[in-house]
């Protein structure tokens, strides 16, 4: 019996030679995995279905920042306010 025929496009790029190898990577930590390594084109198609948004790492550090002084803010400002430990402490108590 002959091999269903996929529905699928073919894409040819020439990227540098370790490329590949970290697009599988990618994938594969991202859970599109076949035969046991990662699907680039899965991850790909997710890409361009716009599951996923391609962000500059400069300003994915920046986020990443940004987040980490929130919550630590936000963590003093519980520790500040006698009115969150109180409540901390009502809950305790029960």
């Amino acid at each position: 019996m002959p091999r269903k025929k996929l529905d699928r496009g073919v894409v040819n790029v020439r990227t540098a030679p370790e490329t590949s190898d970290k697009l599988k990577e990618k994938a594969k930590a991202m859970g599109y995995i076949h035969g046991g390594e990662g699907a680039t084109g899965q991850l790909l198609d997710a890409i361009a279905g716009e599951r996923y948004e391609l962000v500059p790492k400069e300003i994915w550090d920046k986020c990443i920042t940004l987040m980490r002084e929130i919550s630590y803010n936000s963590k003093r400002e519980d520790e500040n306010n006698p009115h969150a430990t109180n409540l901390k402490n009502k809950k305790e108590v029960k």
